[in-house]
């Protein structure tokens, strides 16, 4: 994990209603990199953080993409 991305992943678990884009400028990211924000969204640490998330709220996938 860069230092950006985990910053950024810091800055969106203190701040769950922060878009990606927002949190990635606030890290260090480019305006121009931040318009792009699968750059962060699908690194491994990302998609640990939002897994994480999900399991302290007792949400299981499964649950998540129910309709």
């Amino acid at each position: 994990m860069t230092g950006k991305q985990s910053k950024a992943i810091e800055i969106l678990q203190e701040n769950p209603g922060k878009s990606v884009s927002s949190a990635m400028v606030e890290a260090g990211y480019s305006p121009a990199t931040a318009k792009t924000p699968s750059e962060l969204t699908r690194s491994q640490a990302y998609k640990t953080m939002y897994s994480e998330q999900l399991e302290k709220a007792s949400i299981t996938t499964e649950l998540f993409f129910q309709n």
